[in-house]
């Protein structure tokens, strides 16, 4: 049974297919799993409203030493992208009185029953900033989406401005209708294991790919991460870890693993730290060595910020001419990406730019996941890309899922790549589970 709490929101809402006027969303516990920590200087007044609004704290790091818990080489990739708050001071969306009911669904209203739950029809986010403006803000769409043979789109997309914090932090997500896709994971050309798994896309598959994104960190950065391919394991399972995963009749999980799920039913896994959405709410702290820490994960030295030099250059498969390290109150901002998976069993997958851990699990909330996990990081390694297919079934054309994504990396998974990643597939013959 959904849990559904309510909150005091700001404006009341009217939204219908031809109009969007939701109120902002209100920051409240519900969504950290615990009331977070505040700066003495987080409170900030709302410009426009004459309120002060209280705004969750991030992390501060000691400027002189990596983040807590961290590896130095915890993932690829130096991040080119501004990290710091740009100058502008957004104004927030007005509030009035108005009572909202927020189920795990991210849904307004009682509990669906089974037969919509195969509708896929995700609610809208409202707005927390109202200027700059940003056209369609939280509104899901499934126009310019790739469609079945039946001309039905494979999911909805939309992009939001989450943090309090960062007003230039945005997501960019995609939820995919899963009941009519299949998702398979493929072993990075460099891994250990390559050897034993499919590196491409198998040719026969081709026609139906729709979707394809990058998997997590590559396993030597995923510690005691395993990995399962085709039901193969490659890397046993380790117990509490968060886990993506498919099973043999194609549904998708996003969980902490443990040892009762049958590996007889498992396709493809894969592992990375601890879940960032948990229960439907962002996971604040974990436990690491008997004591309490921040979940926000870090990039560690490999989280830097380009200096806008003319010449590029490749230095752990991120661009840019200069380096600066982002240790201090601002380590955690990068370009990220993570997989949430709802509880009507539709997986939401979304990219981050100028985002925290926290900021992106908010958005993965807010997109009405239940659970979520962290996937690959920084500017080169982040792709999600959408395939369109013309009636012979070759390539129409291809487009990306975030306006920022690098260009190059559409044509990065026509052929083997180094690499983890997964495909996403229509279902041959109209077979929906």
């Amino acid at each position: 049974m959904f849990l559904f709490l309510v909150l005091q929101l700001s404006v009341s809402i009217t939204c219908s297919a031809d109009s969007f006027d939701e109120s902002p969303p209100v920051w409240e516990f519900i969504l950290w799993g615990g009331k977070p920590k505040l700066k003495p200087t987080a409170v900030a007044r709302a410009e426009g409203n004459g309120r002060e609004s209280e705004r969750p704290a991030n992390p501060v790091a000691d400027p002189t030493r990596k983040p807590d818990g961290e590896s130095v080489d915890s993932t690829a990739g130096e991040d080119e992208t501004p990290q710091r708050t740009i100058a502008l001071k957004p104004r927030m969306a007005d509030s009035k009185s108005a009572t909202v009911a927020v189920g795990a669904l991210g849904d307004v209203g009682p509990e669906p029953s089974l037969a919509q739950l195969r509708v896929l029809a995700p609610k809208n986010i409202p707005p927390l900033y109202v200027t700059p403006p940003m056209p369609g803000e939280g509104v899901w769409t499934s126009q310019g989406m790739p469609t079945d043979k039946d001309g039905r789109p494979i999911g909805f997309r939309t992009s939001y401005r989450p943090s309090l914090e960062y007003p230039n932090a945005v997501a960019h997500m995609l939820v995919l209708d899963m009941k009519r896709l299949t998702m398979n994971l493929y072993i990075g050309s460099t891994e250990p294991w390559a050897g034993m798994a499919a590196s491409s896309v198998e040719p026969d598959l081709r026609s139906q790919m729709v979707c394809v994104t990058n998997a997590l960190w590559k396993q030597k950065h995923s510690g005691e991460g395993g990995a399962v391919f085709r039901g193969k394991v490659l890397k046993p399972l380790a117990h509490g870890v968060a886990t993506i995963v498919t099973y043999k009749d194609n549904s998708v999980d996003v969980l902490e693993w443990n040892e009762g799920i049958p590996l007889s039913m498992v396709k493809d896994a894969r592992q990375l730290r601890h879940l960032i959405v948990k229960d439907g709410k962002v996971v604040d702290s974990i436990v690491k060595a008997g004591k309490k820490s921040d979940s926000e994960i870090g990039l560690g030295f490999l989280l830097v910020e380009d200096q806008q030099q003319s010449a590029e250059q490749n230095w752990w498969g991120g661009y840019g001419g200069g380096q600066v390290n982002t240790y201090g109150a601002d380590w955690f901002i990068a370009t990220r990406s993570a997989f949430g998976i709802r509880p009507d069993g539709n997986l939401v997958f979304a990219i981050g730019h100028h985002i925290s851990t926290k900021d992106l699990a908010k958005a993965l909330v807010l997109a009405g996941c239940d659970r979520a996990i962290h996937a690959d990081a920084n500017p080169h390694n982040v792709v999600g890309n959408l395939y369109y297919f013309d009636p012979s079934g070759g390539t129409a054309k291809k487009a990306k899922l975030s306006p920022d994504q690098k260009n190059y990396t559409l044509d990065r998974y026509d052929r083997s790549y180094s690499s983890d990643f997964f495909g996403f597939f229509l279902r041959r013959g109209g077979d929906e589970s």
